[in-house]
């Protein structure tokens, strides 16, 4: 079971005498166990659908079918499951870990659906480890970390709560090279070897190419584009009209397969990659 949505509007309200369109009837639906991109310019309305996803933000119409739930539009109740099993981490890690250490960060979620004290520690430590924390990490405050541990830290108080789907908006923000396809892989080894889909708002391309089953294009509050990211590179028309550009190291790699008369490949390439892919290119050409 994955998701669906069907003509689902919402409209911000402008101190009650004006509104802001944010989603126009939008329709789509996605597969379980994927990894799923939503990209599109600022503005153009894919942080306020993934909000949409664990009932943060409320539809004004249309519905949101996710797994075996229902998400009516408002004010109907949410269902009673919805925050455990799906995720959101926050574009801002410190508006997510608000205790005193990161372990207590990691206990909350767990505690707070219910689960004993001894199931909580043991989701827990499987999601320090999973995010790639160390021991002596988890006895610090949120503060005394990196950028890049504190957003591991937001990602793996979510995972704690062993949630379906996991929603992250923007979660490479502010970190570097290394750190960003760092976390990129651990959110894909979350989708591949734990069996969970994972939705990443973006507006970089080239940070989910490699991993990415399905992406959505949004502006302006609409769908522009739904489907395989192969189909979207070819899609020039799509991407203009987004605001979207690919990533030149791949341009140099699309156009080198073209012009050697290779096969295309559906699967790409990380950054790191792109350079061994550009050498096989060549010798397969040989």
């Amino acid at each position: 079971m994955g998701i669906t949505f069907e003509q689902v509007s919402y409209s911000y309200k402008e101190r009650a005498l004006k509104e802001q369109l944010a989603l126009d009837h939008i329709n789509f639906s996605l597969g379980a166990n994927q990894f799923i991109t939503i990209v599109g310019a600022p503005g153009s309305g894919k942080s306020t659908l993934l909000q949409h996803l664990n009932g943060l933000l409320r539809a004004d119409h249309g519905s949101i079918h996710l797994l075996d739930m229902v998400i009516p539009a408002h004010p109907a109740k949410l269902p009673k499951q919805l925050r455990q099993r799906v995720g959101l981490v926050f574009q801002y890690p410190e508006q997510q870990l608000f205790q005193q250490t990161i372990w207590k960060d990691l206990l909350y979620g767990p505690l707070n659906f219910e689960a004993s004290a001894a199931e909580a520690e043991l989701a827990a430590r499987s999601a320090a480890e999973a995010m790639g924390l160390d021991e002596a990490l988890l006895a610090k405050t949120p503060y005394q970390l990196s950028s890049g541990q504190m957003r591991k830290a937001a990602i793996a108080s979510v995972l704690a709560a062993k949630p379906d789907i996991i929603v992250l908006d923007e979660p490479t923000a502010s970190l570097d090279t290394s750190s960003r396809s760092e976390l990129m892989q651990l959110l894909h080894h979350q989708c591949q070897e734990q069996q969970r889909t994972v939705i990443v708002v973006t507006h970089s391309l080239e940070e989910v190419l490699p991993y990415t089953n399905q992406m959505i294009v949004m502006h302006k509050g609409k769908i522009l584009f739904s489907g395989e990211p192969y189909t979207l590179m070819r899609r020039t028309d799509v991407l203009d009209a987004a605001g979207l550009q690919i990533p030149a190291a791949y341009q140099l790699y699309f156009a080198l397969q073209e012009s050697l008369g290779l096969s295309e490949r559906h699967q790409y390439p990380d950054a790191s990659g792109l350079a061994a892919a550009i050498k096989a290119a060549l010798q397969e050409s040989s």
